[in-house]
């Protein structure tokens, strides 16, 4: 679709009964960024360690717990501490 068109039809598009506010579209590749390129290729040859992987578990558990449930940090990383995992077969 030629951008003109692909565009007049992003603005004329509705939800519902309203009209989706008309917004800038982005045609264009991001810049680069050799810094966050250079973390990234850091970041994928990481191994991640056995601390790290339980404070990732007890930060999801944290965060998706439902508002009011009395769930803490500190709960939440001590239930983590007694997951049992099955082992992989390989």
């Amino acid at each position: 679709m030629h951008q003109a068109a692909a565009r007049e039809a992003y603005e004329q598009r509705t939800v519902g009964s309203g009209t989706v506010a008309n917004r800038k579209m982005a045609f264009r590749r991001a810049p680069k960024r050799p810094d966050l390129e250079a973390l990234y290729d850091l970041s994928r040859k990481h191994e991640i360690t056995d601390d790290e992987l339980k404070a990732q578990r007890a930060s999801f558990v944290f965060g998706n717990a439902p508002e009011g449930s009395g769930i803490t940090k500190e709960s939440a990383a001590a239930a983590v501490d007694r997951m049992r995992l099955k082992p992989s077969s390989s």
